[in-house]
Protein backbone atom coordinates (compact mmCIF):
# COMPACT_ATOMS: atom_id res chain seq x y z
CA UNK A 1 0.00 0.00 0.00
CA UNK A 2 1.02 3.39 -0.82
CA UNK A 3 0.28 7.27 -0.15
CA UNK A 4 0.34 10.13 -1.80
CA UNK A 5 1.60 13.50 -1.14
CA UNK A 6 0.96 17.14 -2.66
CA UNK A 7 3.97 19.32 -2.19
CA UNK A 8 4.56 22.77 -2.99
CA UNK A 9 7.21 25.06 -2.86
CA UNK A 10 9.67 28.03 -3.98
CA UNK A 11 13.14 27.24 -4.61
CA UNK A 12 15.61 30.61 -5.37
CA UNK A 13 17.80 31.28 -8.75
CA UNK A 14 18.72 34.02 -10.60
CA UNK A 15 15.26 35.60 -10.89
CA UNK A 16 14.29 35.39 -7.52
CA UNK A 17 11.67 33.28 -5.74
CA UNK A 18 9.97 30.07 -8.31
CA UNK A 19 7.25 28.42 -6.69
CA UNK A 20 6.97 24.79 -7.54
CA UNK A 21 4.12 22.32 -6.79
CA UNK A 22 3.45 18.66 -8.10
CA UNK A 23 2.89 15.02 -5.84
CA UNK A 24 4.52 12.14 -5.19
CA UNK A 25 3.70 8.37 -4.35
CA UNK A 26 5.31 6.94 -1.22
CA UNK A 27 5.53 3.35 -0.28
CA UNK A 28 7.69 2.68 2.63
CA UNK A 29 10.45 5.54 2.88
CA UNK A 30 10.84 5.52 -1.14
CA UNK A 31 8.91 8.40 -3.02
CA UNK A 32 8.52 8.80 -6.60
CA UNK A 33 6.44 11.91 -8.54
CA UNK A 34 6.26 14.67 -11.11
CA UNK A 35 6.81 18.37 -10.06
CA UNK A 36 5.93 21.73 -12.32
CA UNK A 37 7.47 24.92 -12.02
CA UNK A 38 8.74 27.65 -14.21
CA UNK A 39 11.35 25.69 -15.92
CA UNK A 40 8.45 22.65 -16.90
CA UNK A 41 7.67 19.41 -15.59
CA UNK A 42 10.11 17.14 -14.02
CA UNK A 43 10.29 13.46 -12.06
CA UNK A 44 11.15 13.12 -8.82
CA UNK A 45 12.57 9.85 -7.36
CA UNK A 46 14.13 9.86 -3.28
CA UNK A 47 13.75 9.58 0.47
CA UNK A 48 11.35 11.03 3.35
CA UNK A 49 12.08 9.78 6.56
CA UNK A 50 10.54 11.69 9.96
CA UNK A 51 12.90 14.79 9.41
CA UNK A 52 14.72 14.59 6.05
CA UNK A 53 13.41 14.64 2.71
CA UNK A 54 15.86 13.93 -0.59
CA UNK A 55 15.09 13.89 -3.96
CA UNK A 56 16.81 13.96 -7.08
CA UNK A 57 14.66 15.78 -9.89
CA UNK A 58 14.94 15.54 -14.04
CA UNK A 59 12.94 17.85 -16.08
CA UNK A 60 11.27 16.27 -18.87
CA UNK A 61 13.43 19.14 -21.57
CA UNK A 62 16.95 18.30 -20.48
CA UNK A 63 19.12 15.37 -18.88
CA UNK A 64 20.92 16.88 -15.81
CA UNK A 65 19.92 16.38 -12.03
CA UNK A 66 19.44 18.58 -9.62
CA UNK A 67 19.43 16.50 -6.23
CA UNK A 68 17.39 18.44 -3.39
CA UNK A 69 18.02 17.74 0.43
CA UNK A 70 15.15 19.45 2.99
CA UNK A 71 15.09 19.15 6.94
CA UNK A 72 11.81 19.76 8.45
CA UNK A 73 11.41 22.94 10.76
CA UNK A 74 9.83 22.29 13.95
CA UNK A 75 6.63 24.80 11.80
CA UNK A 76 6.33 21.77 9.50
CA UNK A 77 8.06 23.44 6.67
CA UNK A 78 10.46 21.75 4.69
CA UNK A 79 14.19 23.69 4.44
CA UNK A 80 16.90 23.03 2.40
CA UNK A 81 18.72 23.61 -0.83
CA UNK A 82 19.44 22.22 -3.91
CA UNK A 83 22.52 21.72 -6.11
CA UNK A 84 22.72 20.53 -10.21
CA UNK A 85 25.83 21.22 -12.40
CA UNK A 86 23.66 23.22 -14.61
CA UNK A 87 21.93 24.61 -11.84
CA UNK A 88 24.75 25.10 -9.14
CA UNK A 89 23.46 25.55 -5.46
CA UNK A 90 20.29 27.22 -4.61
CA UNK A 91 17.61 27.63 -1.18
CA UNK A 92 14.70 25.76 -1.19
CA UNK A 93 11.63 25.11 0.86
CA UNK A 94 8.51 23.32 0.47
CA UNK A 95 5.59 21.89 2.28
CA UNK A 96 4.33 18.44 1.77
CA UNK A 97 0.84 17.04 3.06
CA UNK A 98 -0.71 13.32 2.97
CA UNK A 99 -3.85 13.44 0.53
CA UNK A 100 -4.42 9.92 -0.08
CA UNK A 101 -3.36 7.16 2.45
CA UNK A 102 -2.55 3.10 2.02
CA UNK A 103 -3.85 3.33 -1.70
CA UNK A 104 -3.11 -0.07 -3.86
CA UNK A 105 -1.48 2.18 -7.05
CA UNK A 106 -0.70 -0.93 -7.90
CA UNK A 107 -4.21 -2.48 -8.84
CA UNK A 108 -4.57 -4.02 -12.41
CA UNK A 109 -4.60 -1.91 -15.47
CA UNK A 110 -7.59 -0.36 -16.78
CA UNK A 111 -9.02 -1.88 -20.12
CA UNK A 112 -12.34 -0.96 -21.91
CA UNK A 113 -14.11 -3.63 -20.31
CA UNK A 114 -12.99 -3.01 -16.78
CA UNK A 115 -13.95 0.99 -17.27
CA UNK A 116 -17.23 -0.25 -18.61
CA UNK A 117 -18.28 -2.13 -15.89
CA UNK A 118 -16.97 0.30 -13.58
CA UNK A 119 -19.45 2.89 -15.50
CA UNK A 120 -22.01 0.40 -14.98
CA UNK A 121 -21.94 0.28 -12.02
CA UNK A 122 -21.78 3.45 -11.10
CA UNK A 123 -24.72 4.04 -12.64
CA UNK A 124 -26.50 1.38 -10.93
CA UNK A 125 -25.37 2.95 -7.44
CA UNK A 126 -26.65 6.42 -8.61
CA UNK A 127 -30.01 5.21 -9.79
CA UNK A 128 -29.67 6.25 -13.04
CA UNK A 129 -30.01 2.39 -14.72
CA UNK A 130 -32.02 -0.31 -13.03
CA UNK A 131 -30.43 -3.48 -14.21
CA UNK A 132 -33.18 -6.21 -15.37
CA UNK A 133 -33.52 -9.77 -14.88
CA UNK A 134 -33.65 -12.57 -17.35
CA UNK A 135 -36.99 -13.79 -17.67
CA UNK A 136 -35.17 -17.04 -18.92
Amino acid sequence: MSDVYSITGFFRDWHGLSPFGGFFVLNENKLEGSLIDNWGSSNIAGKLDLDSLNFGKIYHSRNDLIEYSFTKHETGIWIGHYQGNATGRGQASCRINPDWRNLDVTGEPNTPQTNAKDIVDLMIERGLLVPVKDSK
